[in-house]
């Protein structure tokens, strides 16, 4: 069962030669992976802030959802089946997008990641259950 209510913050480094950051929320709700964020300057400390975006995912579109922790951070990896299945989303390069999680956030985006690959799991087993 997936818990609608487990939210977890990440940022997304360097955007516009590194000149702007993004920072948002990443969240499972219904059949979509959900991307809440937020695009702030770099250069005045936040002070010019973009309209929060919102943009969603159809779990049945990811190609994977992947957790990375090693001595340099967290990292949470989403790639998809198609580049036009993120455009939009700042960061996204060659089908992916890659989300920094704080120290603080481990087990949250740890915990999530695993309900995505679940999800994403049975629905291929459907998929493939179809076919029978």
């Amino acid at each position: 069962m997936i818990q609608p209510t487990l939210r977890v913050p990440f940022t997304i480094d360097d955007l516009y030669a590194g000149f702007a950051k993004a920072s948002g929320l990443l969240r499972i709700e219904q059949d979509d992976l959900l991307l809440e964020f937020q695009v702030q300057d770099n250069l005045l400390g936040g002070l010019v802030k973009g309209r929060p975006q919102g943009f969603r995912i159809p779990i049945e579109v990811l190609d994977s959802a992947e957790y990375k922790k090693n001595w340099l951070g967290t990292k949470v990896i989403i790639r998809v089946q198609r580049l036009s299945d993120l455009e939009g989303v700042p960061g996204a390069e060659r089908g992916e997008v890659k989300l920094k999680i704080r120290k603080d956030d481990r087990i949250r985006a740890h915990d999530l990641i695993s309900q995505l690959n679940i999800r994403l799991s049975e629905l291929r087993l459907s998929d493939m259950e179809s076919f029978d």
